[in-house]
Parts: C-alpha cells; sequence; structure tokens
C-alpha cells in the first residue's frame, strides 16, 4: 500500500503540537478568584521593648488588662478568708498598735512601710497573684503589691 504524502505530514503537525505544549482549555475553578490572606500575626512580645510587667500591672495594657480599682483583684471570698484566719488568729501588735501606714490602690508604698510575709495558712485560701506582683502584709492588711514599683494594685484591711 502506498503511502500518501500528506499523511506523514498531518502525522508530523499533530507530532509537534503535542511537543509544543498546546494549552488544554481551562476549567471554571482556574478563573475564580483566590482569597486574600493576610499574614499571622506574632504571639509573643519580642518587640515591645517598652513594656515591663512590674510597672504595667493593672494600668489597663495588655499586660494588665483590668483597671486598678478595689476588687479587682481580691473579692468577697478574699474578704471572708482574710476575716476568718483574723478570728482564728487575733493580731498581736504588742504595745505599739497595729496602726498600718496610709496607703492607696494606684500608689506606691511609702518606702517606710515595713512589709511582712503573708502567713501560709491564709495564702493558701487567696487567688494566685498575677505576674510581677506579690501579696505582703503591712500590719494588718492583706496588699498586693507589684515587685518592683511597689504600687498597690489591689487589698484587704484588716478587720
Amino acid at each position: 500500500m502506498p503511502v500518501s504524502p500528506s499523511r506523514p505530514l498531518a502525522l508530523l503537525l499533530l507530532a509537534g503540537a503535542l511537543a509544543a505544549g498546546a494549552p488544554w482549555p481551562a476549567t471554571a475553578q482556574d478563573d475564580a478568584p483566590r482569597p486574600v490572606r493576610k499574614p499571622k500575626q506574632a504571639l509573643d512580645d519580642r518587640a515591645d521593648t517598652g513594656a515591663t510587667l512590674t510597672n504595667e500591672v493593672g494600668a489597663g495594657t495588655h499586660l494588665g488588662a483590668k483597671a486598678t480599682q478595689p476588687g479587682t483583684y481580691l473579692g468577697d471570698k478574699s474578704r471572708a478568708a482574710v476575716q476568718r484566719y483574723y478570728a482564728e488568729h487575733p493580731l498581736d501588735c504588742g504595745g505599739g498598735g497595729c496602726a498600718a501606714p496610709a496607703w492607696q490602690i494606684g500608689m506606691p508604698l511609702p518606702a517606710a512601710a515595713p512589709l511582712a510575709a503573708v502567713p501560709a495558712s491564709l495564702l493558701a485560701s487567696l487567688p494566685k497573684a498575677p505576674p510581677g506582683v506579690r501579696y505582703v502584709r503591712v500590719a494588718g492588711d492583706i496588699l498586693l503589691v507589684a515587685s518592683g514599683s511597689r504600687m498597690v494594685v489591689d487589698g484587704i484591711k484588716a478587720p
């Protein structure tokens, strides 16, 4: 059977079209717009160089979200626990009395204010102190004080 000269030419053209990568028809999915995604925000504060835990507690910043006011950290349960403790363990202040130096929430304690440790049995019934804050006892008052600045974050006066 003789080969016509047009047949090899047609095969050659077909092979060339396939080798050149003739585009396939696009599907509808390829034409759909893709959603724009925002980059993820970092979860740490390494770029925040001005923040310090001890000075920002109670200031209403991202480190202390609650504004400093009475009862922000120490509520009715804490007050009841302090009253129960002092009912079982009365204050013994000697002859000098139990007058605590004047303190105010949001202000630092006076430098002369004598700080004492809170008894362990009372500390166990109080909520855990936030970062950068510790419990102290001044005369009979139980205070939450910022570790570096001695600012009073919250407190309970002795009964």
